[in-house]
């Protein structure tokens, strides 16, 4: 799994390995997006009716940063349909994202 990191984490850690992942939905496991633009309005793969047909998230890589707080960064790659409350789409296409987290 990951050197230095205790049995008890692998929970934390499974939802981190390459691989692809499911959008989250009202009450589900998974990952969502969200973005406001400049106009102050909220958009998000789990606003509205959050349909993701032939959206994706995957993860392409997943490295330890540090033991001590167990972190890690991950790099992924995706697509999606954003919603805004009144039920209107943008499609994002060739979205990047690179972030940590961290299980305290």
């Amino acid at each position: 799994m990951f050197p230095g990191f205790p049995a008890a984490d692998s929970t934390f850690l499974s939802w981190f390995h390459s691989g692809s992942y499911a959008y989250a939905g009202e009450d589900q496991n998974g990952f969502s997006i969200r973005w406001r633009d400049d106009a102050g309005v909220m958009w998000g793969t789990d606003l509205s009716s959050g349909l993701q047909a032939n959206s994706t998230f995957v993860i392409d890589q997943v490295k330890v940063v540090t033991n001590i707080d167990y972190t890690i960064k991950v790099l992924a790659h995706f697509n999606c349909i954003l919603y805004n409350a009144a039920g209107e789409t943008k499609t994002l296409t060739d979205g990047k994202y690179v972030g940590e987290f961290s299980n305290f």
